[in-house]
């Protein structure tokens, strides 16, 4: 099974055309020590961070290498920077995917890194980062006051009693 490495995007899948030769993802938690009396350090559990995960390629000039994954996508390395760009200037999420992993996740690029080399024939090298990215908003909650009317103290035949008590109210009270 061949791994491949995919970028989905408004409804629009990119494969990434040269595996890179390792990728690793970062998950750590948000834990943290205290000390107790009579006790000593110990840890507090805390939910865990945002996944973390980067590698670096490059993107072929042609398609006529043996390791390029794409023959039949093809795209010039300006598509796949212009894409890339895209994503990051909209600041929205994308899904990244490496097949045949675990790796599956809703992310931002966090960074993006290019450049041309000399020899290298019109092909160019990258680095990217991308971070989990978890959906949030805002919850819009309606308040709603409840009026109360204060309750009215009632005559009794020996006293005042309150209206929400059955106590008789008597002198001394």
């Amino acid at each position: 099974m061949a791994i491949s490495f995919f970028i989905e995007y408004a409804g629009e899948v990119v494969q990434f055309p040269v595996n890179p030769e390792e990728i690793k993802l970062k998950k750590s938690s948000n834990n943290s020590s205290v000390d107790i009396v009579q006790l000593g350090e110990v840890t507090e559990f805390s939910k865990t961070s945002l996944a973390e995960t980067s590698f670096s390629s490059f993107l072929p000039a042609t398609k006529e290498a043996s390791y390029v994954q794409t023959k039949n996508k093809f795209w010039k390395p300006s598509q796949y920077i212009d894409f890339i760009e895209k994503i990051r200037k909209e600041q929205k999420a994308c899904r990244f995917i490496v097949s045949d992993t675990k790796i599956n996740m809703l992310a931002s690029i966090e960074n993006f890194e290019y450049s041309y080399e000399w020899g290298a024939n019109g092909d160019v090298n990258f680095d990217i980062e991308f971070k989990e990215y978890r959906e949030h908003a805002a919850r819009f909650v309606k308040i709603v006051q409840q009026v109360t009317k204060p309750n009215k103290p009632v005559i009794s035949g020996s006293g005042i009693q309150n209206g929400g008590t059955n106590k008789v109210v008597t002198q001394g009270c």
